[in-house]
């Protein structure tokens, strides 16, 4: 699909966001014989009326080309905050939500303060609320970030590093005690069974969170023999089809709901 499509799209659903964007949730399950689940994350669908179901992975980078991108997350954000206080409406006991955050909205000034009210003003557990950022983009890791991403955990939001093992410049979050959270890329978590670099990657990242007193949560997740090797190697936590397909909103309301959840 042409680039230009996209973004004249995109800039018409963000004004009818209402009707055109939505959630779906991608439940995470700690990987022990109980199988709790003990997070969630966030993400974002776009159905146009007239180009369909585009895929995130089309549509974000044109939304960063275009500038769009820190609107498209104020929308994800602030709609995370609106059914967080929902569910609490009828009080529903939930585990904690990541957010993607592109590191280019983060580094707008204003933005780490604007989340951080919105989620004072709507008067949430702070721990509710998770903020993933991907080593996909270059992270700007000068004292300014630093600073702005001390902000963020000094107001109770925990901080995920997504993709974690084929980025650039998470360590320095990481050796500063920012990140709570390391997210192993789904490209490692395929590569179990069939390659040893992957299987010896993942091993030696799970040593470094459990060394560093993070959590280690695996991605994509797809078949048993993954999610036995995982659980074998020490990894706490993980998400992908074989635990559980992103739900909608209904289902993934029915699910925490119904469940006993312990929280970590």
């Amino acid at each position: 699909m042409m680039h230009t499509a996209i973004a004249d799209a995109l800039r018409d659903s963000l004004t009818n966001s209402s009707q055109w964007l939505r959630m779906v949730f991608q439940p995470q399950y700690a990987l022990d014989d109980n199988r709790r689940l003990v997070g969630t994350e966030a993400l974002i669908r776009w159905r146009h009326p007239r180009l369909g179901e585009i895929s995130p992975a089309d549509f974000i980078p044109v939304a960063e080309m275009i500038n769009q991108i820190v609107d498209l997350d104020r929308f994800v954000y602030r709609r995370i905050i609106g059914l967080i206080q929902a569910w609490q409406a009828f009080a529903v006991n939930f585990p904690p939500i990541s957010v993607n955050i592109s590191p280019l909205s983060l580094c707008i000034p204003g933005f780490i303060d604007e989340l951080i009210q919105n989620v004072e003003d709507a008067d949430i557990p702070q721990r509710i609320l998770r903020i993933e950022i991907t080593e996909r983009e270059r992270l700007e890791t000068n004292s300014g970030s630093l600073k702005k991403m001390e902000l963020i955990k000094q107001a109770g939001i925990g901080i995920s590093i997504d993709d974690f093992g084929i980025g650039y410049a998470s360590f320095p979050y990481i050796k500063h005690k920012i990140a709570s959270e390391l997210k192993i890329d789904r490209s490692f978590v395929s590569g179990i069974g069939h390659t040893y670099v992957d299987e010896a990657m993942i091993r030696s990242m799970i040593i470094l969170g459990h060394s560093l007193g993070l959590k280690i949560v695996a991605e994509g997740i797809e078949t048993r023999d993954q999610f036995d090797w995982l659980k074998t190697s020490g990894c706490q936590i993980g998400q992908g089809y074989f635990l559980s397909v992103p739900l909608e909103f209904e289902d993934y309301t029915r699910l925490i709901s119904h469940q006993a959840l312990v929280l970590h």
